[in-house]
């Protein structure tokens, strides 16, 4: 039962909430494209480089750069070439990153440009670094191989931030203004529940038989899938039933990495190697790992086609179809849990039925305003902006929930079920096999369940620094005693993050196994191992719930936490959080213990 609802906030309360993002994001990127170029480079928000070559082992691009001066690995940036006016040292750049972006006659800028992913380092001398790159358009890397590469000619670049994700936000405003009367724009706000009580499957066994008979019945429906039950699986379960029967099928997510993820289920080889899926911003290792994926151009997919987009490109999308006037078969809003409230609305004009599929107790949509000034255009703002959970509570009817995990084992499936009634099971592999190979395996769970270290607040006998390179040496020696280990360093701040990665990169160059991130960015992460560092320097974010559910969750063979002993005399923990950190082992002593070799 749902209790305390609230008055629904009125459409124009939404657009005020997306024009002040879009101000807010608009501020930032105009501090950014205001600073002379000199003085990017040397606070590192800004790298020059040269394009070196193009590897054929895994078809990315090869760029060099001073070793001194790399862009982080696994982020995302914008790839510009240098026009012929941006001569000379670099560190004496005084034109500004407006000047260079707005360049009108190829000066600075030859306007030549693509988002790229770095991946990896390829190799390192005393000089130079050579990393390898993703890039979204197959024509760029084209002409960088015929225009440079062929001719020997190794050309000067810019790799910046991204470009912030205005158009997104401006379609989502014009959907609103145009359908203010749209139905889940208009569903009440939940301020406090009691329970919200979904249908609860137990996918211990097939569940696609059952789930694709409900969505055959009804336009709508939800599955919220608690971490590792394989939502990804059955969603191209679902997609191959459709597809089979010549229906047209759209799958939608946040990442291109979800995209990917469907794309590579075993489902779907068949439709994939018969050219039936289709991808918007296909990048050149997507292209090798699935040859037979194919490039969305411009017409839509048509009966028993699969196309596979961003939230951003199907909010570009959405003119089109309505144009057109054609509707999908069948959408599935994937990673629903980041979707505002206007997005889940604008996508189910386009289908005939919609399949909604995520989890609102992990990651929600990153927002860059300050809650303070939400909370003054709607007290209930954050209804809007956490749509999948707003979307679930106001149908509950139609709600599944998934309650067997393959990820966790049981000891870390008991926790972490404390986020879903205590209704989620383990079925991993890994429960009661695991045989941990690192020296420092007495921090880790016998059976990967939650281990955490409560630090002394005053930091006695150790410093910050050496703190952040016992969490490196550890995470090296997990992935050094076992070459198929993956191991991520989670942290909720960018600053430790960054602090982490410092103390990563001083030891290894390797990047292959290996994700340093601050939690909002790891949606859909499975790893071997994981280390959490909670600082609590910014309580509200180390003690969020999903975000703590979510750093805790990615594991399949153990989570280490550390943290500090007055975690449990802060005020700001759900019960949830606490009754978490009461069932973990305290591995506290041994871990100072080895802090105290470094």
């Amino acid at each position: 039962m749902i209790t305390n609802r609230t008055m629904n906030v009125e459409p124009k309360d939404q657009i005020k909430f997306l024009n002040q993002e879009l101000i807010t994001l608009s501020e930032s990127w105009e501090t950014y494209l205001s600073k002379q170029m000199r003085f990017l480079v040397a606070e590192k928000e800004l790298f020059i480089g040269r394009i070196w070559g193009i590897e054929d082992k895994s078809n990315c691009l090869i760029l060099r750069f001073k070793v001194s001066h790399v862009p982080r690995i696994n982020s995302l940036f914008f790839l510009g070439l240098v026009g012929p006016d941006s001569v000379g040292d670099p560190s004496s750049w005084e034109f500004t990153y407006r000047q260079f972006r707005e360049s009108e006659k190829k000066d600075y800028w030859n306007k030549q440009g693509v988002e790229i992913q770095t991946v990896n380092y390829l190799s390192i001398d005393e000089k130079w670094a050579y990393i390898l790159v993703n890039v979204a358009e197959h024509q760029f890397m084209d002409d960088m191989e015929q225009t440079y590469l062929y001719k020997g000619t190794h050309p000067l670049i810019v790799v910046a931030q991204s470009d912030p994700p205005f158009k997104y936000l401006l379609n989502l405003k014009e959907f609103i203004e145009h359908h203010p009367n749209n139905k889940i724009l208009n569903y009440q706000i939940i301020n406090e529940l009691e329970c919200w009580n979904p249908h609860v499957l137990d996918n211990a066994n097939d569940v696609s038989t059952e789930m694709i008979e409900m969505i055959q019945q009804q336009k709508y429906t939800l599955i919220q899938g608690p971490p590792g039950t394989g939502k990804s699986y059955l969603a191209a379960q679902i997609c191959d039933h459709f597809l089979a029967n010549n229906k047209s099928v759209s799958v939608t997510a946040l990442t291109n990495k979800a995209l990917i993820e469907i794309a590579q289920q075993p489902a779907l080889v068949d439709f994939l190697r018969g050219m039936k899926i289709y991808k918007t911003n296909i990048t050149n290792e997507e292209t090798r790992k699935l040859p037979w994926l194919l490039d969305y151009e411009d017409s839509l997919p048509s009966a028993g086609e699969l196309l596979l987009t961003t939230y951003y490109k199907l909010s570009e999308l959405y003119k089109k179809v309505s144009i057109e006037n054609k509707r999908f078969d069948l959408l599935i809003i994937e990673e629903a849990s980041q979707a505002f409230l206007p997005t889940i609305a604008m996508f189910s004009t386009i289908a005939h039925r919609i399949l909604i599929v995520g989890d609102h107790k992990q990651l929600s949509p990153v927002v860059q305003t300050s809650d303070y000034k939400l909370k003054l255009i709607n007290q209930d703002i954050h209804g809007v902006i956490n749509g999948f959970e707003t979307y679930a509570y106001n149908n509950e009817e139609i709600s599944y929930r998934l309650t067997k995990t393959r990820r966790l084992t049981s000891d870390s499936a008991n926790l972490t079920s404390v986020y879903y009634d205590n209704q989620l099971g383990s079925i991993s592999e890994f429960d009661n096999q695991i045989i941990h190979q690192t020296k420092y395996n007495d921090l880790f769970h016998p059976n990967g369940g939650i281990t955490v270290v409560e630090l002394p607040k005053a930091m006695a006998g150790f410093t910050k620094k050496q703190l952040y390179s016992i969490i490196a040496e550890v995470g090296l020696d997990l992935l050094e005693s076992d070459k198929e280990n993956n191991v991520a360093f989670l942290t909720s701040t960018v600053a430790n993050e960054e602090n982490i990665y410092q103390a990563y990169s001083s030891r290894s160059k390797k990047y292959k196994r290996v994700t340093i991130s601050t939690i909002h960015k790891i949606q859909g992460l499975t790893c071997d191992y994981t280390l959490f560092y909670m600082p609590l320097e910014s309580s509200h974010m180390d003690l969020d719930d999903n975000l703590f559910n979510v750093a805790t969750s990615r594991a399949k063979k153990g989570t280490l936490i550390i943290t500090f002993d007055y975690i449990d005399l802060l005020a700001g923990k759900s019960k949830e959080i606490q009754t978490f950190l009461n069932g973990c082992r305290n591995v506290t002593d041994i871990f100072l213990t080895y802090l105290k070799t470094i």
